[in-house]
């Protein structure tokens, strides 16, 4: 049984894979209520006691795919919430941490389909951050970086399952943004250039304006070639 939950961005829609193999094991269902119930109290936002309800399944369990990868959506989740609220600092660390559990997930996948789920989720980690931070032009660099990042997971994850419509919309996307950063990156470049430019031509105005001498009937002469080296010249009738 699958379960897909969508997770609204401005710019996109994004989907996290959420996956619960219900197999001939009697704890499945206990995996997939838990799960669920600390779902619910991640989106109202009682982190803490989500936390606490799932941790107890996750040292139980500390080999089962479903329960780290469940963990890992967990975080995104929390993350997603940290997102809303401007909280970046607090949604980076928790990002680290849901990764940290999707490249578990990525050991632990005995098919490329489960491999494919947990390298997909990586890549929404990484353009969930990518996207908040877009808009600020002291992100740019760091922003290119996580698109980039995205990228090589969403490939990753189509490398593992061709029929991946989620994880190719994704990667138009961040493919796209990265295209629109780079280019910003390069106007931000060419316009503090022409601003350094204008900074040096007008630093040399005022240094012609303001180099005089006291000789008599003598003049300054800038030479233009090596503009801080000067000479006393007569001045011309």
């Amino acid at each position: 049984m699958n379960y897909y939950l969508q997770i609204n961005n401005k710019n996109i829609l994004l989907i996290a894979l959420i996956i619960f193999v219900l197999s001939f094991y009697s704890s499945a269902e206990d995996i997939k209520s838990v799960w669920e119930s600390s779902r619910e109290k991640t989106i109202k936002g009682k982190f803490e006691e989500s936390w606490k309800e799932y941790e107890d399944l996750l040292v139980k369990n500390p080999k089962n795919f479903e329960v780290i990868f469940g963990a890992g959506c967990l975080k995104y989740y929390q993350a997603e919430k940290s997102v809303s609220s401007q909280q970046l600092d607090d949604a980076k660390n928790l990002i680290k941490e849901a990764e940290h559990y999707f490249d578990t997930a990525v050991q632990l996948a005995k098919t490329s389909e489960k491999r494919a789920d947990s390298l997909y989720n990586k890549g929404n980690c990484n353009l969930l951050i990518a996207n908040a931070k877009k808009e600020n032009p002291q992100f740019i660099e760091e922003c290119i970086n996580y698109y980039r990042n995205a990228i090589r997971f969403y490939r990753e994850a189509i490398e593992n399952k061709s029929n991946f419509p989620e994880a190719k919309r994704n990667l138009e996307h961040a493919l796209f943004q990265l295209k629109q950063l780079i280019q910003k990156k390069d106007k931000n470049k060419d316009e503090n250039k022409q601003d350094s430019q204008s900074d040096k031509e007008q630093q040399l105005k005022t240094m012609f304006i303001e180099t005089k001498t006291d000789y008599p009937d003598a003049e300054v002469h800038v030479f233009e070639e090596q503009p801080n080296v000067v000479e006393l010249k007569k001045k011309s009738n």
